[in-house]
């Protein structure tokens, strides 16, 4: 399984989110896409993270997976779960890149 930097994404995060739910709910988010797209960090380190994002991308007119990720329940609101969660880890990257 491929894994994240849980730690000082967990710190990362709680600067940003008071409920502790919030937090974990986002980073359970980003190690089930980590599970199945891969490391998130190669995905952010290739391409800044464009393709995996154009793929957590559902439009209302959308009936098919385009991510790996299986998705019980309603299909275009549990991409936009997704890519929300990495859309933050791939601001998480950018934060502590510049450092």
């Amino acid at each position: 399984m491929a894994e994240i930097d849980v730690d000082n994404f967990r710190k990362w995060l709680s600067k940003k989110y008071e409920s502790k739910d919030t937090v974990q709910y986002r980073i359970n988010n980003c190690k089930r896409v980590a599970e199945y797209e891969g490391s998130l960090e190669t995905h952010f380190q290739t391409e800044e993270g464009k393709g995996l994002m154009k793929r957590l991308t559902a439009s209302i007119h959308d009936t098919t997976h385009h991510h790996k990720v299986p998705i019980k329940g309603d299909h275009r609101n549990g991409t936009a779960t997704l890519k929300s969660a990495v859309k933050l880890y791939f601001e998480f990257l950018r934060s502590t890149k510049k450092k």
